[in-house]
C-alpha cells in the first residue's frame, strides 16, 4: 500500500473482521514509514445483535490495548435503526456519524476504512442494477469528505459543522490477498453471523449473485473494480474540463446583493444568469448543432455533474428547467431560484443558527428613533427617513435590489408600522455581475 496522504492523525474503523484486523495490522505495524504521528481505534457497536456484538467490542479492545493504541467505543440504539426505512441504511448512516463523532473528538484528520476490492465490486453491481450516472460509475472513492452534523454548544446558540475525510487505502485489494496477510502476520479474527443473512441487498450480492456472475463470467468481479477506476479517471478529467467552464459562472460573496452573513441556509451558490444560460444555449463544440437535442441534454448533464461536485444534486430533469426558469424550484432538499441576473442554488436543509442572520451592529443606529425590529410583512412599504429613495413596496425594492425570496423573511428591518425605514443586510448599489 502506497502512501499517497499526507493525515498524521487517523483514526482506524475496527469492527473486529478480517478486513479491518489486517487494516489495523498494517498501519500500526508501518506507521512511522507511513509518517503517522497518531493512531486510535473506533467500533461502532449497533445494538442490532444479542452477545456476539458485545463479544466483538471487546475483540477490537483487546487487540487496541495490546498494540498500545487508544480504542474508543459508541454504543448505538438498535431499536431506533430498526424503525424505520432499510436497517443496512441507517446503520452504515449512523455509523458513519459515530465515526466522524470520534475523530473530532480525538483530533484525528481521517477516518479509514477497511473497504476492499469485493466491496467496491458489489457496490458498482448494485448501482448498475438501479441506473447509475457517470459519478456513480466511478464505486466508491479512495477519500472523500465525510460531513458531521452540526451541534450546539452548551455556551453558545452557534451551530458548529465540521468536515472530516473518509479514506479507503484498501480499494484494489482483494479478500483472498487479506487473507494471505492475516495468515502471514498469525492474525485472528471475528466473524459477523449477520454477514450471511441475505436478506440484506448487499449480502445477496456478496454470496449469490455476484459467486454467479463469475461461475458464467470468470473475472467479472475484477472487471467491476476495473471499470469503476476507469470511470473514476474519466469523471475526474471531465469535472476538470466543466470546472474552466462552470467557475466563470460564480458570482463571488462579496457582489452578492446582501451580506453572505444574512443568508438563512449554510450551502449557497450565486450565479450569473447570462453566463449560465450561454453556457446551456451554445454547444461546447463548435462543430456540434445547436438544434441537436442530445448535444443540449449532454450540456444538462454536464452542468448537473458541476453541481453534484459542489454538493448539490438534481437531476437532468430539475436542470432543464434553468432555459426558462420559474421564480422557484424546489427539488428534496435542494433549490434553484432565479431572481434578476442570479441563479439562486442553496440546500433548505442546513439552516443556520438565528444569531448568524442579522448584523447587531446596524440596530444601534435606531436606538433613539420611535419603531421596533422585525421581519418584513405583508403591505410593508420602504420608506426611509430622509426620504431619499421614493416610497416603493418592500417586495417591490427587494425584487430590484435582487433579494431572492427565501432571504426576504429572515431579513431585519426597522419599521414604524408598516412603514419600513431600514432594511438590515441589503448591500447599497448595485451588483456588478
Amino acid at each position: 500500500m502506497v502512501r499517497s496522504h499526507k493525515w498524521k492523525r487517523l483514526l482506524l474503523a475496527v469492527s473486529g473482521g478480517l478486513d479491518s484486523i489486517c487494516l489495523a495490522h498494517y498501519f500500526i505495524q508501518n506507521r512511522e514509514a507511513l509518517g503517522i504521528e497518531g493512531l486510535g481505534i473506533a467500533h461502532v457497536h449497533h445494538g442490532l445483535r444479542e452477545g456476539t456484538a458485545d463479544a466483538d467490542a471487546e475483540f477490537v479492545q483487546k487487540f487496541a490495548e495490546a498494540k498500545g493504541v487508544p480504542f474508543f467505543l459508541r454504543k448505538l440504539d438498535g431499536a431506533v435503526l430498526k424503525a424505520g426505512g432499510s436497517v443496512e441504511e441507517n446503520a452504515r448512516d449512523a455509523r458513519y456519524e459515530a465515526l466522524a463523532e470520534i475523530a473530532c473528538e480525538s483530533c484525528a484528520e481521517a477516518i479509514v476504512t477497511a473497504h476492499h476490492a469485493g466491496d467496491q465490486a458489489e457496490t458498482l453491481y448494485l448501482r448498475l442494477r438501479r441506473g447509475v450516472t457517470l459519478a456513480g460509475l466511478s464505486g466508491m472513492a479512495s477519500a472523500r469528505a465525510l460531513s458531521v452534523r452540526g451541534k450546539q454548544s452548551a455556551e453558545s446558540s452557534e451551530v458548529t459543522a465540521a468536515e472530516i475525510k473518509l479514506y479507503r487505502p484498501l480499494l484494489n485489494v482483494t479478500r483472498e490477498r487479506l487473507k494471505e496477510y492475516a495468515r502471514e502476520n498469525s492474525l485472528c479474527w471475528r466473524e459477523d453471523e449477520s454477514n450471511a443473512d441475505i436478506k440484506f441487498a448487499r449480502n445477496l450480492v456478496r454470496h449469490k449473485l455476484l459467486p454467479n456472475l463469475e461461475q458464467f463470467s470468470p473475472g467479472a468481479t475484477a472487471q467491476l473494480c476495473r471499470i469503476a477506476g476507469l470511470a473514476r479517471t474519466a469523471y475526474k478529467n471531465v469535472l476538470t474540463a466543466v470546472n474552466t467552464l462552470c467557475n466563470t459562472a460564480i458570482i463571488p460573496e462579496a457582489e452578492w446583493p446582501f451580506e453572505a452573513s444574512v443568508a438563512p441556509y449554510q450551502k449557497v451558490l450565486a450565479l450569473s444568469w447570462d453566463r449560465v444560460a450561454s453556457l446551456l444555449a451554445n454547444p461546447l463544440k463548435k462543430e456540434e448543432p445547436a438544434e441537436n437535442s442530445s448535444v443540449e441534454k449532454g450540456r444538462l448533464e454536464l452542468f448537473r455533474l458541476w453541481l453534484d461536485s459542489r454538493g448539490f444534486r438534481f437531476p437532468v430533469e430539475a436542470l432543464a428547467m434553468t432555459q426558462a426558469p420559474r421564480p422557484l424550484m424546489r427539488f428534496h432538499t435542494r433549490a434553484l431560484e432565479k431572481c434578476r441576473h442570479i441563479l439562486w442554488i442553496y440546500d433548505v436543509a442546513l439552516p443556520k443558527a438565528s444569531t448568524n442572520l442579522y448584523f447587531e451592529g446596524d440596530k444601534s443606529r435606531f436606538s433613539q428613533v420611535e419603531g421596533c425590529w422585525r421581519h418584513p410583512e405583508e403591505g410593508d412599504v420602504l420608506w426611509p427617513l430622509d426620504e431619499k429613495i421614493k416610497q416603493r413596496p418592500l417586495k417591490q425594492w427587494l425584487q430590484e435590489k435582487g433579494i431572492p425570496h427565501w432571504v426576504r423573511p429572515s431579513l431585519d428591518v426597522f419599521a414604524q408600522g408598516h412603514r419600513v425605514v431600514f432594511v438590515s443586510g441589503v448591500r447599497a448599489g448595485k451588483v456588478t455581475v
